[in-house]
């Protein structure tokens, strides 16, 4: 049902005479207003009418086939008069500008900038049916507002400075997009804006806020060269095709939050500059995603940057690669790294520091985790698993004995002594570490239990004949059978201890030698036990020297 409203001179000017009247309507006739937009309020519509609406003309309202009226600039339609829309569009380009001129005469800048403050070029809803290139190579010193509107052909903003907010928030633009080289000096909001076409970004220079929340790349997106001064956000928002960040600069944070990766997209984040955080939190993969750098850019470069994939739905897995990129474990809490692909990484701090399980935890506490230990060893066990089924054993070393330390250090030290994950660690670093578990096995034989036995007191007989014999002769009640006795009571020496230690670690006996306290017996049987578990550790660490494992190790 066509809208009624009792005529305003105020809102819709009257042609001059009568000459060229539109003569379907009569003088009196009740002026419809502009519908502009189904989803506009009563309260907003009457601010459009007023600043954007064309009012030039009586009959420049028309019908559409939704039997709803519009202006020339809100009519929804490619169908209309192009010439005269972009005529009404120079001219109001025109009349801001000499605005402006007569505000730069002030003398005070303070006014100036109020004054500007008042300005904008508002085209809230409006729909634009021919290539729209007006802006491109210009300086905008004041607020555009294009809102709401369609671009339902090639849109160029090549080149154009935005002094004033740039908002495109719920903006359609239909047909390819090219914001090539533009630079946006306070906030860009490209909020739930839908790329139907291609959206090319390249070597944009975002100085402030770049918001891109909920908005959608039906087609691909480029945003190389892109250079964000302040946080990027594209939360919730939708990459259907491929999407280029190649080169780009994020100096502060990149919100990937919820964001959702369809199964035809490529992500590529090649050789791409991440001082900030990039938070993919709950983001969807489907497609792939791939980040890529080179030994001089790692990609994740600054001492703030982190990569978050915390609870991230991922459906393949191996269509998420890190290719020469510097990386930290605790990043990949709350998501399974096993099926990733990881080529030539690096994984240590950007200060050049290698992994510190202690760092890791603190890392995980800053950022509010309760059980960081259980969280770190988790990621560190599937980073494990993702290097073994690659045959990448050094590194699935690495993150064994970080998966190992993060769960020892769950206990208080002054408790650790009392667990076998204590000792475990302290005689081969978790079976990990060919060279300390030699030197705890050299030291078990040639220096510990050595020094032992030196405070032990020994009955040392004669080394032709077994001990038991020699014993029997020394404690004969016969004075003549005693005078053979070839027995001495009395501490060893280090080299007679080693000698000691040696035998009894290889699970043999000194025939000639016995101690003669319980003390002493007990020794022995405790370097019977524990030499040859050192030994194994040993043979299970040279095991893995062999296969190249144990090679990569953390501070």
């Amino acid at each position: 049902m066509k809208e009624k409203m009792p005529r305003k001179k105020t809102e819709i000017e009257k042609p001059p005479a009568t000459k060229g009247r539109n003569p379907r309507v009569s003088k009196d006739a009740e002026i419809p207003n502009c519908h502009i937009h189904d989803n506009v309020g009563n309260v907003e519509a009457i601010n459009i009418r007023e600043k954007v609406c064309v009012k030039e003309e009586y009959f420049s309202l028309t019908k559409h086939s939704d039997g709803k009226y519009y202006c020339l600039f809100h009519l929804p339609t490619k169908e209309k008069n192009i010439t005269k829309f972009e005529e009404i569009f120079e001219l109001r380009l025109q009349n801001v500008h000499e605005q402006i001129a007569e505000i730069e005469k002030l003398q005070i800048i303070e006014q100036q900038n109020q004054a500007k403050g008042k300005l904008s070029h508002d085209y809230r809803y409006v729909w634009f049916p021919s290539w729209f290139n007006f802006f491109s190579e210009r300086t905008i010193e004041v607020e555009v507002d294009f809102s709401n509107a369609t671009f339902m052909a090639k849109t160029d903003f090549w080149s154009t400075t935005f002094l004033g907010m740039a908002n495109f928030n719920s903006t359609i633009f239909s047909a390819q997009t090219n914001f090539n080289s533009a630079t946006f000096n306070s906030d860009a909001n490209f909020n739930s804006a839908t790329f139907t076409s291609d959206a090319s970004f390249i070597s944009t220079k975002f100085t402030s806020k770049a918001n891109f929340l909920s908005s959608r790349f039906l087609g691909i997106a480029y945003f190389s060269w892109v250079i964000f001064k302040a946080d990027a956000f594209f939360k919730l928002a939708t990459f259907t095709l491929d999407g280029y960040f190649t080169l780009a600069t994020f100096e502060s944070d990149a919100d990937f939050t919820s964001t959702n990766f369809e199964e035809e997209s490529q992500i590529f984040f090649n050789e791409t500059n991440i001082n900030g955080v990039a938070n993919f939190n709950h983001a969807i993969f489907d497609g792939y995603i791939g980040f890529e750098g080179k030994k001089e850019n790692p990609v994740f470069v600054g001492e703030n940057a982190r990569l978050i994939l915390d609870n991230a739905r991922i459906e393949n897995a191996k269509k998420i690669s890190f290719q020469t990129v510097r990386l930290e474990p605790s990043w990949f809490i709350n998501t399974n790294a096993t099926g990733f692909v990881f080529s030539d990484c690096e994984w240590r701090y950007a200060d050049g520091k290698r992994l510190s399980v202690k760092t890791e935890l603190e890392n995980l506490k800053k950022r509010g985790f309760e059980n960081p230990n259980a969280l770190l060893m988790y990621a560190c066990w599937q980073l494990a698993d993702n290097y073994e089924e690659s045959k990448s054993f050094r590194k699935a070393s690495l993150f064994r004995q970080m998966a190992n330390e993060s769960r020892r250090l769950e206990t208080s030290w002054y408790q650790q002594p009392l667990t076998l994950r204590w000792w475990y660690y302290l005689s081969s670093r978790y079976g990990e570490s060919l060279v300390k578990a030699m030197i705890v096995l050299l030291s078990l034989i040639l220096l510990i239990f050595p020094i032992i036995y030196t405070q032990i007191s020994f009955q040392t007989c004669s080394k032709d004949r077994p001990i038991a014999a020699s014993l029997t002769i020394c404690e004969s009640k016969d004075e003549e059978i005693r005078k053979n006795c070839t027995c001495s009571t009395d501490q060893i020496t280090f080299t007679d201890a080693i000698v000691q230690s040696l035998t009894t670690a290889t699970l043999q006996n000194v025939e000639y030698r016995k101690p003669l306290i319980v003390w002493g017996e007990l020794w022995i049987i405790l370097e019977k036990i524990f030499a040859p578990l050192q030994a194994a550790l040993l043979a299970l660490s040279l095991g893995g020297s062999l296969c190249g494992k144990h090679v990569l190790t953390y501070e």
